[in-house]
């Protein structure tokens, strides 16, 4: 015997040399073995054209494990081949055809059953011999080869007429040719130590090296480089079959998911033993976890069978010990298990590592795949796993545990939580997704049982929905006072929606906690801010909220603190914590927060005049969450848009933003206000007074009820004295600004100058050009550009009814300077253009604030002083200031000054 290890070329040459001197020969048996799909197949097919091309009789069978059952299955085969003799074959299928009759012998049919066994196989003797007979008959003329594939998946019978032609062939030109696996199974064991008594060669087919597979890819793709056949190699193990299916990937240019490679390797599977597909499968499931002890725990083999059924898979190229050499091929393994059958696979496989004492994230992601939970060992997995992925900021990942926890709850206790949590994690999401969330728990939530963080996750939702009857249900159920924290949060949500916590929610607190808990007692001061005149300054109690980093759980006393910042004319200071707080929602994916920043972004582009901005950003963060997941807060982004779009004319578009359902709880709320305020604009520039009317006086009438009337929040009295102005009614408008600029404290600059600008309108001839000078250096100093245009418009029209043609014609350039066109009302007649001039640098540093100061009615002499320079110096500046800005005296500085680009430009 001779065993020579070898690729395909090599074993091919060895057979076509054998076949050469098959009639001298004496090893005339060859057996060919290797692992999973290295070629052999094809080397016997190869070797059976040399074999019809040189004059030989080729006789073939192939075992299938469908056939495995069939007794004489491949000696049938080697019998039909189709290249006996017509009489020869005729015999042979007369005698298969008596053969497969049910009776068979009349004697045997008359005998017990240890004598019909002995019938057929006097049947099965008949026909051997008859076949030899042929063989070698047929060998006088020419030789004779027997090429049987895959022998391992013979019958017996089969296997031992194999082995009764084997003994009678040592004499004759006739050639046999076997392949089957590198490891047999135990019962063909039998049959190669029985065939290897008598001379024969044994061929043993390797995988393809490095250098073969480039030459095999090369062989096939002009031009491959070296990148794509190591990648081959890499990928397949030198499995000429797997390699043979990457090169057809590439060359239909499908690399994305490798479609001929995956149904190569389902094809070598399938193709083997039962236990080598089962452990491929759990190799599959286990993945990075895959152990031999786990394996054999879940194909239910011993270790022994998994070790080999293992060592074929590495050696077909398929593992690299127990992890796949390309994940794609694992994923077609699971692609490949039936549903349920994986579902119980992925279950068993969490139990396992439980049992092992895995982490929690691991059994809940198998449990997660299983689609089950249903020990309590699982539920109590899963809810470890969802705190442990809070931890590292992984949401999505917490959800998926929880929601499976969700189903397979035991009970109410242990259930709420879990729905609560996953309502924590969907807020900042989809509000929508968590108000469905809880709908099922109501009665456990307004009967008070909640504890810590659940509070405020189910008031939050019940608030943004404007359901206040049952978070005050809640609250009462609990007793009115809660946590520090936790009253912290719940009273800024209770601010944003309905201005004043107490209007609705029984929040009753400790004073000495709320003394004690910074949370709690910023939180108060800077709700005041919102809807009041507040009492102390706001920027230190809202820099306590905004400094950190943002958190989900902190997301409503973030947006109190933004919006007592801007009612109180810190625009600036809030426009930057804004803007790097989108940053961090964006980075978090908190969708809800996002869009809520972005209202508040929206709000301050609108005061600080830059309509188109706070159009375009309103409508983004409406589009941010449909109209579900917005709740009563969508009033918020819906009046912003409908005040920008009505500043600009644009009234088509804010009629359509208005014909947007809203909820009916909305009307209950701040934001049902501001939503009314807005209306009541457009309805007034759109030329429906008396609707503006009605809807102005409602607004204030509510606000006067809940006790929030604030000109700083919401200036309806200077709406409504609009509304009065256009129904001839200038008494009543003059009281009623009269009364707002009273309301409106010193910080809220730009609700003052507006209200001054309103004023003036309905103030006497000679007292309007002061008025108006008034109102533009409090809208300068509130940095809105648009309202700063208006009030320039009023000042230029007051002026030219006095008869101060200059002031007026300074007034049009430093309008056309700011290039506010729009401020203008639509029905009013063009300005007269004033003369164009090149202000590109207009004053020095030292020069601008020497101006500002003169044209608020200081001397030199202060002036020099509050600079530290002298009053000859004080001179000079005033000197080129007048001659910069075209001005004649200090009354015409004031004015002058928005030429300046710097003066003109916000937050300056």
């Amino acid at each position: 015997m001779s065993m020579a290890l070898c690729g395909i070329s090599a074993a091919f040459e060895r057979l076509t040399a054998l076949y050469t001197s098959c009639d001298q020969a004496k090893d005339r048996v060859v057996l060919v073995d290797g692992g999973m799909a290295v070629g052999k197949t094809e080397l016997l097919h190869v070797f059976s054209e040399h074999v019809r091309e040189n004059g030989g009789l080729l006789l073939n069978a192939t075992g299938a494990r469908a056939e495995r059952t069939l007794r004489m299955g491949l000696i049938r085969q080697l019998c039909g081949s189709g290249r006996l003799p017509p009489e020869t074959s005729a015999r042979l299928s007369r005698l298969i055809r008596a053969d497969d009759q049910p009776g068979g012998d009349p004697e045997a049919r008359a005998e017990p059953a240890a004598a019909i066994g002995r019938a057929i196989d006097r049947a099965d003797a008949e026909l051997t011999d008859m076949l030899c007979a042929a063989v070698l008959e047929l060998s006088a003329d020419r030789p004779v080869v027997l090429c049987v594939d895959d022998v391992h998946f013979a019958d017996d019978a089969s296997l031992q007429a194999l082995l009764y032609l084997r003994r009678r062939i040592s004499s004759a030109a006739v050639m046999m040719v076997v392949s089957f696996w590198e490891r047999p199974r135990n019962d063909l064991r039998a049959f190669c130590a029985e065939i290897t008594r008598f001379p024969h060669e044994w061929v043993r087919l390797r995988s393809l090296n490095r250098d073969e597979v480039a030459d095999l890819v090369n062989r096939r793709i002009d031009q491959a480089d070296t990148r794509t056949a190591d990648l081959c190699y890499a990928m397949s193990g030198g499995n000429p079959l797997l390699v043979d299916a990457l090169v057809d990937d590439h060359l239909k240019e499908a690399t994305a998911d490798y479609p001929q490679f995956a149904g190569a390797a389902l094809s070598c599977l399938y193709r083997w033993e039962a236990a080598i597909l089962d452990v491929a499968r759990a190799v599959a499931v286990f993945g990075d976890h895959a152990t031999m002890s786990y394996t054999a725990h879940l194909t239910g083999l011993d270790e022994e069978t998994v070790d080999e059924s293992l060592s074929v898979l590495t050696g077909a190229g398929l593992l690299d010990g127990m992890r796949w050499r390309h994940m794609g091929m694992a994923d077609t393994v699971l692609a490949d298990i039936p549903p349920e059958t994986l579902g119980q696979l992925n279950a068993e496989a969490a139990q396992t590592l439980h049992r092992d004492g895995a982490c929690a994230r691991v059994i809940a992601e198998f449990l997660v795949k299983a689609g089950t939970a249903q020990a309590l060992w699982a539920v109590e997995a899963l809810r470890t796993a969802a705190k442990e992925a809070l931890r590292e900021n992984n949401a999505p990942a917490a959800a998926r545990y929880l929601e499976l926890a969700l189903r397979h709850g035991a009970d109410v206790q242990d259930r709420l939580p879990i729905a609560m949590a996953l309502a924590r994690l969907e807020w900042p999401v989809d509000p929508a997704a968590a108000k469905l969330r809880l709908a099922p728990w109501r009665r456990a939530i307004v009967g008070g049982h909640l504890a810590g963080a659940d509070v405020v996750t189910a008031l939050r939702t019940l608030l943004w929905f404007g359901d206040g009857d049952s978070a005050a249900k809640a609250l009462t159920a609990l007793g009115g006072s809660l946590e520090p924290g936790a009253a912290a949060g719940v009273r800024s949500m209770s601010h944003l929606v309905y201005g004043s916590p107490d209007r609705l929610l029984p929040l009753g607190e400790d004073a000495g906690a709320l003394a004690a808990d910074s949370r709690l007692n910023t939180t108060k001061v800077l709700g005041t801010a919102l809807t009041a005149r507040p009492s102390v300054d706001i920027t230190g109690a809202a820099d306590f909220h905004l400094r950190g980093d943002l958190h989900d759980s902190t997301a409503e006393s973030v947006v109190v603190a933004l919006l007592a910042l801007i009612h109180t004319g810190h625009t600036g200071q809030a426009a930057a914590a804004c803007a790097r707080l989108l940053v961090q929602a964006r980075t978090r994916g908190s969708t809800t927060f996002l869009a809520l920043l972005e209202c508040v972004q929206a709000e301050i582009a609108l005061l600080h005049g830059d309509l188109p901005g706070a159009a375009e950003g309103a409508r983004t963060a409406l589009d941010r969450l449909d109209a579900r997941g917005w709740g009563v807060f969508i009033g918020y982004p819906l009046s912003i848009a409908v005040q920008a779009e009505t500043a600009m004319h644009r009234y088509e578009n804010a009629a359509e933003l208005l014909q947007r359902a809203v909820p009916e709880a909305m009307r209950r709320t701040v934001f049902g206000l501001r939503y009314l305020y807005a209306r009541g604009l457009f309805t007034l520039h759109a030329g429906r007074t008396p609707q503006a009317v009605n809807d102005l006086e409602r607004c204030g009438r509510l606000m006067r009820e809940w006790r929030i009337d604030a000109p700083a929040f919401i200036p309806w009295r200077g709406a409504l004295a609009e509304a009065h102005m256009k129904l001839h009614r200038p008494q009543i408008a003059h009281e009623l600004l009269t009364r707002q600029l009273a309301l409106t404290p010193p910080a809220a600059s730009r609700t003052r100058g507006v209200t001054l600008r309103l004023l003036a309108s309905v103030s006497r001839r000679n007292e309007r050009p002061r008025i108006l000078r008034q109102a533009l250096e409090q809208l300068r100093a509130s940095g809105d550009r648009f309202e700063v245009a208006r009030a320039l418009f009023d000042f230029s029209r007051a002026c030219t009814e006095i008869g101060d043609v200059a002031q007026a014609r300074l007034a049009d350039q430093q309008v056309e300077r700011l290039g506010l066109t729009a401020a203008r009302d639509p029905g009013e007649a063009p300005l007269k253009k004033g003369t164009r001039r090149r202000t590109a640098s207009l004053l020095s540093e030292a020069e601008r604030r020497v101006a500002t100061l003169a044209a608020r009615g200081r001397t030199n002499r202060e002036i020099g002083r509050e600079l530290y320079i002298t009053v000859s110096t004080v001179e000079q500046h005033l000197t080129r200031v007048y001659r910069k800005l075209q001005v004649r005296s200090r009354t015409d500085l004031h004015l002058g000054l928005f030429l300046d680009p710097k003066a003109a430009n916000p937050g300056t």
